[in-house]
């Protein structure tokens, strides 16, 4: 964040899609306060201004992208005027940052975001950003993206391979084998398409971060065995049949980061302090479980350092250096852009940038973005959206003593014009029903502000505890899990879109 406003305020120009004027939002020259659901409208229609007015970077198109007159096609009906309608806003504003964008290519990030499954279609939405950037020449272009460095650290030396599972992975085509939370949540309730019966839960706060906690709850119900490793009496802690006390990262190794940043860098986590009572890391819980099992040719080495040293003394990292310095950067490694010395390859079939995919295609996908629209908000309702607090880490600090005395309870930011229509004043208390007629658990305290739109509320989220062994974040605010009782699966990848619900507000008496 810091990086980014300072590249604003050295003279970078900003745009902001987002339903709610946010803390970066606040530093951009143009917030562009979009219809909730239609951010692919207007990405289509800046591709199409940029391609019909010849805009785009056409050497590095012609270069490194395949797929452009498919492209054409795909958008030819996506004008600055229809984008205007699906999306409320100007068509004239549309056609501006479009020649601004150009303008400046290819020093030009159009950025994702970092939680970005929304609506169920959102690898199209994605991919269409990625278009965008390809257009602008940004991939491995200064000023854009740079292209990630070479280097790795190899695996600790002489452990075996890993058997493969006998059955398919619960995931979705482009999951490459991975599984889904949700895909095994769904097969611990069904059995479908094999039954699920045991987990282990490391670090992961279910009850908070799923949505439908109803449904999490049901396959827990199904389990026969569910292990939960962690260092907080979480809401998921209270379900667990095996609880292993984590110690914090201020007392335990953790395995090496392998950053690919703008250069390769190797980082170490390592302890300051030793294990407080009967708290252990994680790496000595799974090489005692696995001790224990038979499985010790999985485990060779007799604890964390050994194991680290070894990793470093294969990549010739001195660990000594790197236990002193915390991090070790290789900037001879770094190929950030391209050069006449320095090919980028992209990681696609091709090789190439892929604006059109055959991919999608073969599994029955769109190969290029298509738009489709979404639900709207019943008469009363709102669309219920949800972030971070700038003072919390999701569920994991709302009990840190400090930060609570900052930052107690979660807010719901609701448009002053809204407020007023329904009578509701500035720091009062308010309960939510959503469209499926579920009342949150608590009330949650109200703020008026401008800085969103009408159709719209939004609270941070982590709060609203359930947990009694959290004292200080227990019944804090809403847990905003609580009213996510609809979501959408991104049918390529399985991701889970959550903006799919809408609230009431309730004045109580």
């Amino acid at each position: 964040m810091q990086d980014v406003i300072a590249a604003i305020t050295d003279g970078a120009k900003l745009v902001v899609l987002d339903p709610r004027l946010s803390n970066i939002a606040s530093k951009a020259n143009w917030w562009l306060p979009i219809k909730p659901a239609t951010d692919l409208a207007i990405l289509l229609a800046w591709i199409k201004i940029i391609v019909d007015e010849g805009l785009y970077d056409k050497d590095y198109v012609s270069k490194y992208a395949i797929g452009l007159d498919k492209l054409k096609e795909a958008v030819k009906e996506c004008t600055p005027e229809w984008g205007s309608a699906e999306t409320e806003i100007p068509a004239e504003t549309i056609v501006t940052i479009a020649r601004e964008m150009a303008k400046h290519k290819p020093h030009v990030c159009v950025c994702a975001g970092r939680h970005n499954a929304w609506y169920g279609n959102d690898i199209q939405r994605i991919r269409a950003i990625a278009i965008l950037n390809a257009l602008m020449g940004s991939w491995g272009r200064e000023g854009g993206y740079y292209l990630r460095p070479k280097g790795t650290v190899p695996k600790y030396p002489g452990i075996p391979e890993y058997p493969r599972p006998e059955k398919p992975p619960l995931g979705y085509p482009f999951t490459f084998g991975l599984p889904t939370t949700e895909a095994i949540r769904n097969a611990s309730i069904t059995g479908e398409p094999y039954p699920v019966k045991g987990w282990i839960v490391y670090a992961f706060n279910l009850i908070k971060a799923m949505p439908n906690p109803k449904a999490t709850k049901e396959a827990i119900k199904n389990l026969d065995l569910m292990v939960v490793v962690d260092v907080l009496p979480t809401d998921t802690v209270n379900f667990a049949d095996v609880v292993f006390p984590e110690c914090t990262y201020l007392e335990r190794y953790d395995d090496l980061k392998i950053g690919k940043l703008e250069m390769f860098e190797v980082s170490l986590r390592q302890p300051v302090v030793k294990p407080m009572f009967e708290t252990k890391p994680t790496w000595w819980i799974a090489r005692e479980l696995g001790i224990r099992l038979g499985l010790e040719e999985y485990f060779p080495w007799k604890d964390a350092e050994e194991y680290l040293r070894a990793r470093c003394d294969a990549a010739g990292v001195d660990f000594e250096e790197l236990k002193q310095r915390g991090v070790i950067r290789y900037p001879e490694k770094a190929k950030s852009y391209i050069t006449p010395t320095n090919k980028p390859t992209f990681n696609t079939p091709s090789g190439k940038i892929e604006l059109y995919s055959k991919q999608l295609a073969d599994q029955g996908f769109d190969p290029l973005p298509q738009y489709s629209k979404h639900d709207e908000p019943p008469p009363g309702y709102f669309r219920l959206f949800y972030g971070r607090n700038s003072l919390h880490s999701f569920s994991r600090t709302t009990n840190n003593f400090m930060l609570t005395d900052l930052v107690p309870e979660n807010e719901l930011w609701i448009n002053s014009k809204k407020a007023k229509e329904l009578g509701i004043k500035n720091g009062e208390h308010v309960s939510l029903v959503n469209q499926d007629g579920i009342k949150s658990p608590t009330e949650i305290k109200v703020k008026i502000t401008e800085r969103i739109r009408e159709d719209c509320v939004f609270m941070a989220h982590g709060f609203g505890a359930l947990s009694r062994g959290l004292t200080r974040a227990y019944h804090k605010g809403v847990g905003v899990e609580t009213l996510i009782t609809r979501y959408k699966i991104d049918p390529i990848t399985g991701a889970t879109g959550m903006r799919v619900n809408f609230v009431k507000i309730i004045k109580e008496a």
